[in-house]
């Protein structure tokens, strides 16, 4: 036999067994995928169920796995209720409610899965996840259970109570259906912050179970420019007496206003829920006065990821907080004060008194922003001298409290330099900076030791200093 011959001899032989495995592989898928279950067929005809409006409902009842049972109540004019304690006080959205009541009074599906279903348990209607009632007016009732989800994804098995035709209808139709009692409340714990007509936040007061004492955060009253000793708006005066920075408050201050629970847990709480929730003893408590009221909100125990907690604006609600809604828990002083503490307007002053070591200077000032004069040892000062003064100035009231001072320096240690603001209403500031022994520099605000700083800052501030006396150059960087 030719070897050409016995070559295509050999491929045909090769081709038909191969062809062969494919024939038996697609046979065995064939067999595979027809043992798959499959969806049942249905009948895509329209299903009326119900044709009211929504003022010819009187009621829907409710069971479904998050709530054992709830009615709406309605009348002709809108929603009245729920069957809850203390209804007429619970601020219920209405236009939730309505959209609940509407589902019930229009409802229709365009897909027949089974006409006469023996076996309901398939489609997880024995047991069903949601069971509805709704009564109108007429007196005609329409009773229905929702079950499992159908395998599409988008619609659920239902039937009417005492019948055996299972349909699918859309998810939208029942989702509804799916809310506990508690979802149809509004979750708003405090009112907006009315920034038309910006009241002034007066005072803060936090108070937390691991603090000895409380955190006040008071408003600075508003002083003409010529007096104003910080741009600032609000300082802390417990436990320390320090301006509070403006970024770094601004949640703490205003947070309050607008807050929104993740969840109202409750209605109505009693002294048993007070103290399973551990509201009876808060770990915090914060108060907000804003001119002759006060708004307190009280946060109790960890619970499913959030916190509970009670509004002033909403005392029957027991609401359920995200912790990032709550910047007042495990508050730190540090994280609120301004690192650039005292930046007193150059022309609320009256004289600038600095003291170091080796001497004394004073700078007296006259006039304001558009016609002023600096003296100097009572001359004044001008061009060059006039502009590192400013510089000197800029670099004096830049300095930085990095960190809270923790009382472990001795108060008598050496004095690097005293700086003194006397304001032209007869009141003063003073800023002292002492040696440590930790290679920082302790600062303290009228007379009280409230941070520290590093050491370089202090040694710029000398030899500034001594550089504005001597002609030299205000270095600005440290």
């Amino acid at each position: 036999m030719k070897k050409n011959i016995k070559l295509i001899l050999f491929s045909l032989i090769g081709l038909a067994v191969l062809g062969t495995a494919v024939l038996i592989l697609h046979l065995t898928q064939s067999e595979e995928i027809t043992e798959q279950p499959q969806p049942p067929e249905t009948n895509q005809t329209a299903t009326i169920f119900s044709d009211f409006t929504e003022e010819e409902v009187v009621s829907v009842y409710i069971v479904n796995p998050k709530d054992d049972g709830y009615t709406i109540s309605a009348n002709p004019h809108g929603i009245v209720e729920i069957d809850e304690r203390d209804a007429a006080e619970v601020p219920y959205n209405r236009a939730f409610l309505s959209s609940t009541v509407n589902s019930a009074a229009n409802l229709s599906s365009f897909s027949t899965v089974e006409e006469n279903a023996e076996e309901l348990d398939k489609y997880g209607l024995l047991n069903p996840l949601v069971k509805v009632e709704a009564v109108f007016r007429n007196g005609e009732t329409l009773a229905f259970s929702v079950g499992e989800p159908t395998p599409d994804g988008d619609t659920y098995y239902f039937r009417l109570e005492g019948g055996n035709a299972v349909y699918a209808i859309e998810t939208h139709k029942v989702n509804s259906f799916f809310n506990e009692r508690h979802d149809y409340i509004e979750r708003l714990a405090f009112p907006q912050y009315n920034s038309d007509e910006a009241p002034t936040i007066h005072r803060v007061s936090i108070e937390s179970e691991n603090a000895d004492t409380p955190i006040i955060i008071e408003a600075i009253p508003k002083l003409d420019l010529e007096e104003l000793r910080t741009f600032n708006s609000h300082k802390m005066t417990v436990p320390l007496n320090i301006d509070v920075d403006p970024d770094k408050s601004m949640q703490v201050i205003y947070g309050i206003f607008g807050l929104t629970a993740s969840k109202v847990l409750w209605v109505a709480p009693d002294e048993v829920d007070f103290e399973l929730s551990g509201l009876t003893q808060p770990q915090c408590r914060v108060e907000i006065t804003v001119g002759e009221e006060i708004f307190s909100l009280a946060i109790g125990n960890e619970y499913q990821g959030g916190f509970y907690g009670i509004s002033s604006h909403a005392p029957d609600l027991l609401f359920l907080f995200d912790p990032d809604s709550l910047p007042w828990l495990d508050l730190e002083p540090i994280n609120l004060v301004s690192d650039i503490f005292l930046t007193p307007y150059l022309y609320s002053l009256d004289t600038l008194e600095i003291t170091t070591e080796n001497l004394t200077v004073i700078f007296t000032v006259k006039g304001d922003a558009d016609d002023n004069t600096i003296l100097f040892e009572n001359n004044p000062l001008s061009g060059k001298d006039r502009e590192r003064f400013s510089d000197l100035y800029q670099f004096v009231i830049s300095v930085r409290g990095e960190e809270i001072y923790t009382g472990d320096d001795s108060s008598d240690s050496k004095r690097f330099a005293k700086i003194t603001y006397n304001y032209r209403n007869g009141t003063s500031d003073q800023v002292v900076f002492r040696e440590s022994n930790r290679r920082r520099t302790v600062i303290e605000v009228n007379a009280v030791p409230m941070f520290t700083c590093r050491d370089i800052y202090t040694t710029r501030l000398l030899e500034n200093i001594e550089s504005f006396i001597s002609g030299g150059e205000i270095i600005l960087d440290w």
